[in-house]
């Protein structure tokens, strides 16, 4: 064995200054010892004197009561108490006394018991006041006498206990629980009640526990008349539903997917008959669409419901009518078992459910449970650091490090971009990573070493958390619940005795007088290296999982997080909480910039800004200090701060996130007035409107009645209705959109893709929506920081080279959709992850990507043998407009055309009036500025965007992400400005019907279109003419379809004979042929018929081949007509040639594969013919028409110009 080092000359000196500290303190413990043994009256008798100043003032009866308990208890009897109120209250009886000593032995304490919080006056008058049920119980319940009262005989319960045989290891961990001790209670209260709230820390038991008191009460049993429905146990994540139904099957000896199971959205192991099923609240509300009354559980559990999630508002929403309807008809014997309700909570926030007497007509139970928290003691700084928090952080975790015993160290901050800056500071500073392979070259001087040694056990010597760090004002304790002082201080022992230092971990100290001085032997024993990590959502996995290792010999773990350590999970080994006190929320809307305007929630404007966390979110981060032994939680801000400027909770999430999701999924449950169903906290008027104009942009919903001021119009409605008061019904678009698993947004560009013809769009489609589901899973420029050192430049770039191999040229949405689909493409896991690491992708979201995709692939189709979706997704394949058309459907109001000259100069002169820059755009700049169709405001491409080569004039855009700078556009798609009166119809304003250019025949359609001027968005900008079919019942129609049939565009034979016509077709189609007769008897003819179309015309020939001749006959030139008889078989011939072979082509299936080879053929052909060799004449007279149609100012949508 190595020989312990003696100790230096500083050692010497601390140890002899612990020493006479450690004397005095037993000196004046003994002097107090003394003054209490000579105390004459008692502290418990003095706080029973009063003040010379309340001499003469009357007591009231409140305090005079008061007075008189405080006298009982310390025993002393006050004169002229004999009549008091306390003498004449019932006495407990010795029978009495004997029950409670006997309700103790089995585990019943004070701390379970139901409590009675502090609400308002008004809604305490309303809860019930519960008691401790031990047996000896004499009064019931409010909460049960009213539920006997509303139901009775409905909430009785039923003695069908189930025997379960647990391993004697997990036994045992049970027992440890808080909640054990109250499983009587809680299933008492269950069986009488019909809704339960249950709040108890976090830590508790109560996630695990309450499902398997519930099972082994008979709850789920098939064979139990009563309850035979399962237990449905909701949480908000689905991480915390598979970890929680792996336990609950683990403790309960049963396999999982059996008796226990649990269903998520991407993932689902459930049993023919499960008895307990876990599941996402979004999976429970879906369950609810297809049966309301949930006939298959007799109870739901709604576990974390003081996140208020929007799903979670919902659902107790919807289940605080499903619960009173199912015991009604429990009451009229219809077979139905009744439902009941557990709420489970981590905080006493429970005042807008209990208190809501819309939400809870019948007060509902209330329990507490007491969690098993060690003591953590809170210091609030001198002053709140308003500005350089990083900076303060940083100073703190130092000074922990240098002065305070062992224990980890973990920082909450607000970000990525902060948590990896003061990582990368920590890990550079004087306190960083230590190369184990260099020796120290200092050695002890042997002269001045000694027998004795420090005792590493010495508690006194090695707890210093009390220690003042220098910027404390005030210091509170906190937690502490279930652990006595005695077990406080074991583990405060038995943790220091686990992790103190050795003297060898501090090296020997060379104690030169005339050489390092005071320096050196402040260095002797000083602190070791610091193990820094980061952790937040977008790490990859396999570096989040490294916080929950041990770190190496002779480090600090310091943890360095967001507030994804908040509540996701507890990383062990910490002892010290460092809190900057804020976080990062997203605004949407109006609040995300001043000068958005109303339609800034539909448009997509959203801002990330830094705000200061509620008083809960600040206790639960001081509670990761207190999971394994007394801490310490250091924050950054006063005490007057915390108590005068933060909230108590943070606001729900319904009031701060768009409810377009939401309102669709009610709307398809048939709530048609969402303002008046019964929400906890009800969304604000304003979002509810933006829902319910974004879905009737997005063909969800329509007006209700045809006679309203809308008349069910399909182009420039703007998502209005007419009448404020109508709510608009569903459209069968809408239904099919609320079927699908996904946003509304993202459900429309799935369903429009469906209609596409186009080679591989709907795959394409599907694989988009899957990725634009979900975060960005592009990691960036930090993620190169993660790569080894010794990587060599060639390697470097090569990986940066494949960061951007995705990238699409046309839309930046589409981009992570090739990513998706070339990871699809992987198959091993082991691959898949390295393939994440050297495209820069996040591997957890690539694979949460891949778990939707194939989700709707199962919902809409089955995928093909070979992955089309690859083929749709190559930039300008008509798969892949057919795609960018899509998106424009599902995002119709987020269109943003580039800004001219004349804008931008506009928009310039607004930024420099704006004083911050942040509303007006950022200022002058030479980028190319955007204009959203619904905001009045300049935006950007993102820097990241691949557009910037291209600058389409009009893109459509996913999010708009407003940042300090200025806002940019994210998710931009490249779109044609005549894609956007068809795809974005409720935002194209159509003028009527335009003289010039009059109305045509078009032979590629089939049909005479009449053009119309559309303008879109709130800025009315001036799209291309609009080309609209118009009906045989129209007599412009059948006046320029008689000028087509004139001139040979309808049957080519008759082109043959114009220049023996008596006057030129074009005459038919002007008002002021209207006049001439051979006009009005040919297009008289024609509306009689009710032709305007070559089908039409080739049916009435079929019928009579000589239709038309005579009207015909005096279009020509006088001896002419013979020409006309001659000619007319071919005539006729030719339009019924004609007709058939389009109707043929219409009804012919799309051969996607043999158009993809076809196309890829006929590449490869010009490829190798090169430019231009070979080319028809057609050809060239095609694509000079083209560049003629893209010159137009007037160019028309489908192909067309005003030439043509």
């Amino acid at each position: 064995m190595p020989r312990d080092k003696k100790m230096s000359k500083s050692q010497r000196r601390k140890l002899a200054k612990v020493e006479e500290d450690k004397r005095k303190r037993e000196e004046r413990a003994a002097v107090v010892a003394r003054l209490e043994a000579a105390k004459l009256v008692s502290d418990e008798s003095l706080t029973l004197l009063a003040g010379s100043a309340r001499l003469g003032h009357k007591l009231t009866a409140k305090e005079k009561l008061r007075r008189e308990l405080k006298a009982e208890r310390a025993g002393i009897t006050l004169p002229g108490t004999e009549d008091s109120r306390l003498h004449k209250r019932e006495k407990q009886t010795a029978d009495d006394d004997d029950d409670d000593d006997d309700a103790d032995e089995v585990g019943t304490s004070d701390e379970d018991e139901p409590i009675d919080p502090e609400p308002p006056a008004k809604v305490k008058a309303s809860w019930p006041k519960l008691m401790t049920h031990d047996g000896s119980t004499k009064t019931a319940p409010a909460a049960r006498v009213a539920a006997a009262t509303k139901f009775p005989n409905v909430f009785v319960g039923a003695t069908h206990p189930v025997e379960v045989r647990r391993k004697q290891s997990i036994q045992a961990a049970r027992e440890g629980l808080p909640i054990l001790g109250s499983e009587h209670d809680i299933v008492d209260h269950i069986n009488h009640n019909p809704v339960v709230v249950i709040c108890g820390e976090t830590g508790c038991g109560k996630t695990t526990q309450v499902p398997q008191f519930l099972y082994e009460s008979g709850y789920g049993d098939p064979t139990c008349a009563a309850h035979p429905g399962a237990v449905a146990v909701t949480q908000p994540r689905r991480v915390a539903v598979t970890s929680t139904a792996t336990r609950v099957a683990q403790e309960l000896n049963v396999p999982l997917g059996g008796d226990v199971g649990y269903q998520v959205r991407y993932d689902k192991k459930v049993g023919e008959e499960p008895r307990i099923k876990f599941m996402t609240d979004g999976i429970l509300l879906r369950e609810i669409q297809s049966d309301l009354l949930l006939r298959k559980y007799s109870v739901v559990i709604v576990d974390e419901a003081h996140e208020r999630s929007v799903n979670t508002d919902i659902l107790l929403g919807l289940l605080s009518r499903v619960v009173p309807l199912r015991a009604e008809l429990a009451g009229e014997g219809t077979g139905i078992t009744p439902l009941r309700l557990v709420v489970m909570s981590a905080t006493l926030r429970v005042e807008e459910f209990v208190g809501n007497k819309r939400l809870c007509p019948t007060p509902p139970a209330l329990l507490k449970v007491a969690a098993r928290q060690f003591p953590v003691t809170i210091h609030f700084a001198r002053r709140t650091e308003h500005l350089d928090y990083l900076g303060a952080a940083k100073k703190k975790v130092l000074a922990i490090h240098r002065k305070l015993p062992p224990g980890g160290i973990l920082v909450f901050l607000t970000g990525q971009r902060e948590v990896d800056g003061l990582v990368r500071k920590l890990r550079e500073g004087e306190f960083g990573p230590r190369d184990p392979t260099k020796a120290d070259d200092k050695k002890a001087d042997d002269e001045e070493t000694e027998e004795r040694e420090l005792d590493p056990h010495d508690v006194d010597a090695l707890d210093a958390g009390g220690e003042d760090l220098g910027d404390e004002e005030d210091v509170v304790v906190h937690g502490g619940e279930g652990v006595t002082p005695e077990e406080a201080a074991k583990a405060e022992d038995e943790w220091i005795r686990a992790h103190a230092p050795t003297v060898e971990a501090g090296g020997g100290g060379n104690d030169d007088d005339g050489g390092g001085g005071r320096k050196d032997e402040e260095r002797d024993d000083g602190p070791g290296p610091m193990h820094v990590l980061p952790l937040y959502a977008m790490l990859p996995p396999h570096q989040q999982a490294r916080v929950f290792d041990p770190p190496p010999p002779g480090h600090r773990l310091v943890v360095i997080a967001t507030n994804v350590a908040e509540t996701s999970l507890t990383i062990p080994g910490v002892r010290y909480v460092v809190d900057a006190g804020r976080e990062k929320r997203r605004v949407f809307g109006d609040d995300a910039t001043g000068g958005g305007g109303g339609g800034a929630a539909s448009a997509g404007l959203s801002r990330f800004t830094v705000g200061w966390v509620s008083k809960a979110s600040a206790e639960q981060r001081a509670g990761r200090a207190g999971r394994t032994g007394p801490g310490h939680c250091y924050r950054l801000f006063s005490s007057a701060h915390f108590v005068n400027d933060l909230e108590p909770h943070a606001p729900p999430a319904i009031l701060g996130v768009p409810v377009d999701g939401v309102f669709l999924q009610m709307r398809a449950m048939g709530i048609d007035r969402i303002d008046r169903f019964p929400f906890i906290t009800p969304p604000n008027a304003a979002s509810l409107a933006t829902a319910q104009r974004t879905l009737a942009i997005l063909g969800a919903l329509r007006a209700t009645s045809v006679d309203s001021g809308a008349r069910r119009l399909t182009h420039g409605h703007g998502g209005s209705f007419g009448d404020d008061r109508d709510p608009g019904e569903l459209t069968d678009v809408g239904r099919a959109m609320a079927a699908l698993p996904i946003s509304p947004r993202h459900a429309r560009m799935l369903l429009a893709a469906a209609r596409s013809t186009a080679p591989g769009c709907l795959a394409a489609a599907v694989a988009s929506a899957a990725a634009l589901s979900l975060q960005s899973p592009f990691l960036g420029e930090e993620s190169e920081r993660s790569l080894p050192a010794d990587m060599s430049e060639e390697e470097r770039k090569r990986r940066r080279k494949l960061a951007h191999k995705f990238h699409h040229h046309n839309s930046d949405a589409l981009s992570a959709a090739k990513a998706l689909v070339a990871y699809d493409k992987v198959r091993d896991h082991r691959k898949q992850e390295t393939f994440c690491n050297e495209h820069r992708l996040h591997s957890r979201t690539m694979r949460e990507m891949s778990d939707l995709r194939r989700q709707l692939l199962r919902i809409l189709t089955t995928p093909p043998p070979s992955d089309p979706a690859s083929v749709a997704l190559e930039p300008g394949s008509p798969g892949e407009s057919a795609l960018r058309r899509a998106l424009l459907r599902g995002w119709a109001d987020r269109v943003a055309r580039r800004a001219k000259a004349d804008e931008a100069a506009r928009l310039n002169a607004a930024a420099d009036k704006d004083e911050d820059g942040g509303d007006g755009g950022g200022g002058r700049t030479k980028a190319t500025r955007y204009r959203p169709a619904m905001l009045d405001l300049a935006v950007f491409l993102h820097p990241t965007s691949t557009l910037h080569r291209t600058s389409p004039d009009y893109v459509v855009y996913v999010d708009l992400l407003q940042t300090a700078k200025r806002p940019y556009l994210a998710g931009a798609t490249a779109v044609e400005a005549s894609w956007l009166v068809d795809d974005a119809p409720a935002l194209a304003y159509l003028s009527s019907a335009l003289e010039d250019p009059a109305p045509r025949y078009v032979a590629a359609k089939d049909s005479v279109v009449a053009f119309h001027q559309p303008h879109f968005g709130k800025h009315r900008w001036e799209l291309p003419l609009w080309p609209n079919a118009l009906g045989a019942d129209n007599p412009s129609a059948c006046g320029a379809f008689a000028a087509a049939l004139l001139s040979g565009a309808v049957s080519t034979p008759m082109g043959d004979l114009r220049d023996r016509l008596a006057a030129k077709p074009s005459v038919c189609a002007r008002p002021e042929g209207r006049s001439q007769r051979r006009v009005v008897e040919l297009v008289a003819s024609l509306q009689r018929r009710g032709v305007a179309t070559r089908a039409a015309l080739a049916e009435q020939w079929r019928r009579d081949p000589r239709f038309l001749l005579p009207e015909m006959m005096g279009w020509m030139k006088s001896g002419q007509g013979y020409a006309l008889e001659k000619l007319w078989p071919r005539i006729v011939e030719s339009a019924a040639r004609d007709a058939a072979a389009k109707t043929a082509e219409a009804a012919a299936p799309p051969a996607e594969h043999r158009s993809v080879e076809h196309r890829k053929k006929r590449e490869a052909e010009r490829s190798a013919g090169g430019a231009g060799a070979g080319r028809p004449e057609s050809a060239k007279r095609s694509a000079k028409k083209q560049k003629k149609v893209k010159g137009n100012s007037k160019a028309l949508g489908s192909g067309l110009s005003i030439w043509d």
